[in-house]
C-alpha cells in the first residue's frame, strides 16, 4: 500500500505537472504511431499518406512550441524542471525545438520529390522520421545522465536504420553498417565516462554533478578521463575530429535527403547537448581540470575546420564534398563553444550565441544545397559529380542562381545569412582574445571558397560539350517553389538580421 501511495503521489505532484510542457513530444509519438496506421491502410507503393500524417505532426508539434515560447517561467529559474529533473523547459530547449521541427518538415517535403527510395512503401521512414525529431528534442531539453544518454540513442539507432533504409542500395547498406559500428564504439565510451561522473558524485543531474565536483578534492585525473569519454560520444555527433570517419563514407551512400538532414538537425542536437554539458558541468567544476578546457575546445575546432576544407578540396563528389563541408562548419561552431568569459570563467553569451545564430543559417544554406543536388538527379545522369554540373546554370537559371547563394553563403560572403553568422562567431572568438583561432577561421574560409567555386565554375563557365548547345533544364514546380523558400531566408537573414538576433538573444540571455 505505502508503495501504490508513493506511486500515486509521484504521479499527481511530478507526472501529470510536467506533461503540459511536453506537448510537443506527445504530439510526436502519436503522429509516429498514426503513420504506421496510414501505411498499413494501404497498399500502394510511394502512398504519400503517411507523408500528410507526418507533415501535420511535425506542424503541430511546432505549433505547440511556438506557443510554449511564450510561457511566463518562474524568476530566478531561468526554467522548468520537468519529471523531477529529466527534462529542462526553457528558452533554450524551444529554441532548439523549433529547429529541430522546421529541419524535419523540409526534409519530408525534400522526400516527396526524391527518387533515392523508388516505388516503396514510405511510412516506416516518415514513422521513423518523427521518432527522430522527439530524441532530438529529448536532446536539447535532457539535464540528466540517463535521459541524455537514451535521447542520444533513440536518435543514433533510427538513424542507423534511416541511412540503410534502401536495402537494395548497396551503398547505403555500407554506409548503414560503417554508421553503426562507428556509433557503436563512440557511445560506449560517452557511457562509460557518463558512468564515471555518476561513480564520482552519486547524482544524475548536470548541475548537481557539477555543484558536487566542485567540491571533490582529489577526482581531477577521473574527471578529466571522463570529460574526455562525454565528448566522443558527442564529437560524433556532431562528426568533430577525430570522431569524424564516418561521415564522407554514410553521407555519400545515404539516400540525398537523409543525408541533409543528417548534416543539419542531429549536428544541432550534438551541439545542443554539448552546449548543456559544458555550462552545467564544467562551468561549475571546470577549475578541476588539470588542463585548459577552452584551449582543448579551442584545439578541437581548429583541427575540425582544417581537415575538412583542406580534404574538401580534393573532392569529386558533391555529397562527398558537402561531407567534409559539414565537418568543417562543425570547427567553426566549435569557435562559439571556445569563448569563455574571463570573468566568471563559465561558457561566454556572445559564443553561445554565435553558435545558435549559425545553426539557424546553416539549415537553410545546408539543406539548399542538397535540395538542388536532389533537383538535379531527375535531369542529369549523375547528379553526384561535379563533372555532371557543367552547364548546368544557363540551362536552369532558378538552379544555378540559387546553389550560387548556398554556396556563397556557406563561404561566408556578404550580404548573405553566411556572412552574418560566422561575423558572430568570429566577434565572440576576438572577444575572448583567442586571436589565433579566427585567423585559423579566416584562413579556413578562403580555401573553402575554393572547392565550393569550383562547382559554380562547373555550371557557369564550362560547357555541356564542344558545340556548347544544350537544352534547357525545366524543374519541376514543386522543386522551383523550395528552391525559393530555403534561398529567401538566406540571403534575407544577411540583410535584415535583427529579429533572429532577437529570438536567440532570448534564447540564450536567461542563462547568463
Amino acid at each position: 500500500m505505502e508503495g501504490l501511495e508513493q506511486l500515486g503521489t509521484y504521479l499527481v505532484l511530478d507526472i501529470l505537472p510536467s506533461i503540459r510542457w511536453f506537448v510537443p513530444e506527445i504530439i510526436l509519438f502519436a503522429g509516429f504511431t498514426l503513420a504506421i496506421f496510414a501505411d498499413l491502410t494501404t497498399d500502394k507503393p510511394g502512398a504519400t499518406r503517411s507523408a500528410w500524417v507526418a507533415l501535420g505532426s511535425l506542424v503541430a508539434a511546432l505549433a505547440a512550441t511556438i506557443a510554449g515560447m511564450g510561457a511566463a517561467l518562474p524568476e530566478g529559474l531561468g526554467g522548468l524542471s520537468l519529471f523531477r529533473g529529466a527534462v529542462v523547459f526553457d528558452p533554450l530547449a524551444n529554441f532548439f525545438k523549433v529547429l529541430f521541427l522546421v529541419a524535419t518538415i523540409l526534409v519530408v517535403i525534400l522526400i516527396l520529390r526524391s527518387r533515392d527510395f523508388g516505388l516503396r512503401k514510405m511510412g516506416e521512414l516518415h514513422a521513423l522520421l518523427l521518432v527522430v525529431a522527439a530524441g532530438l528534442c529529448l536532446m536539447a531539453s535532457s539535464t540528466h545522465l540517463l535521459l541524455l544518454y537514451l535521447s542520444l540513442e533513440m536518435v543514433s539507432y533510427v538513424s542507423y536504420v534511416l541511412v540503410g533504409y534502401v536495402k537494395e542500395d548497396r551503398r547505403a547498406s555500407e554506409a548503414g553498417l560503417k554508421y553503426v559500428l562507428f556509433g557503436s564504439v563512440s557511445s560506449g565510451a560517452m557511457i562509460f565516462g557518463l558512468s564515471i561522473l555518476y561513480g564520482l558524485t552519486g547524482e544524475m543531474n548536470l548541475t548537481k554533478i557539477g555543484a558536487a565536483l566542485a567540491v571533490s578534492p582529489g577526482t581531477e585525473p577521473a574527471v578529466l578521463v571522463a570529460s574526455f569519454l562525454v565528448m566522443a560520444g558527442i564529437g560524433y555527433k556532431i562528426a568533430a575530429v577525430p570522431f569524424h570517419f564516418w561521415c564522407p563514407d554514410v553521407y555519400e551512400g545515404a539516400p540525398t535527403p537523409l543525408t541533409a538532414f543528417l548534416s543539419v538537425a542531429p549536428k544541432a542536437a550534438g551541439f545542443a547537448m554539448l552546449a548543456r554539458v559544458t555550462i552545467h558541468l564544467f562551468g561549475q567544476a571546470g577549475s578541476l581540470l588539470a588542463i585548459d578546457w577552452p584551449l582543448v575546445m579551442a584545439v578541437f575546432s581548429a583541427l575540425t575546420m582544417t581537415l575538412g576544407n583542406v580534404i574538401a578540396v580534393q573532392q569529386s563528389n558533391v555529397k562527398r564534398l558537402l561531407a567534409y563541408s559539414s565537418i568543417a562548419h562543425a570547427g567553426y561552431l566549435l569557435m562559439g563553444l571556445a569563448c569563455v568569459d574571463r570573468a566568471t570563467g563559465t561558457l561566454s553569451e556572445r559564443g553561445l550565441f554565435g553558435v545558435l545564430f549559425y545553426l539557424v543559417v546553416y539549415l537553410f544554406m545546408n539543406l539548399g544545397a542538397f535540395a538542388v543536388v536532389i533537383a538535379l538527379r531527375e535531369k542529369v545522369s549523375d547528379e553526384e559529380e561535379i563533372d555532371s554540373y557543367r552547364g548546368i546554370g544557363p540551362r536552369a537559371p532558378l538552379l544555378g542562381v540559387a546553389m550560387a547563394i548556398f554556396l556563397f553563403s556557406l563561404t561566408g560572403l556578404p550580404p548573405l545569412a553566411g556572412f552574418v553568422g560566422k561575423f558572430f562567431l568570429f566577434a565572440a572568438v576576438i572577444e575572448a582574445e583567442l586571436y589565433w583561432l579566427a585567423v585559423v577561421g579566416i584562413l579556413n574560409s578562403v580555401i573553402s571558397l575554393y572547392y565550393y567555386a569550383r562547382i559554380l565554375k562547373a555550371m557557369y563557365l564550362e560547357r555541356v560539350d564542344e558545340t556548347g548547345e544544350a537544352p534547357p533544364l525545366r524543374l519541376a514546380p514543386s522543386h522551383s517553389v523550395l528552391l525559393v523558400v530555403l534561398a529567401a531566408p538566406t540571403v534575407l537573414l544577411g540583410i535584415f538580421w535583427a529579429p533572429l538576433a532577437g529570438l536567440v538573444q532570448r534564447s540564450v540571455g536567461f542563462l547568463f
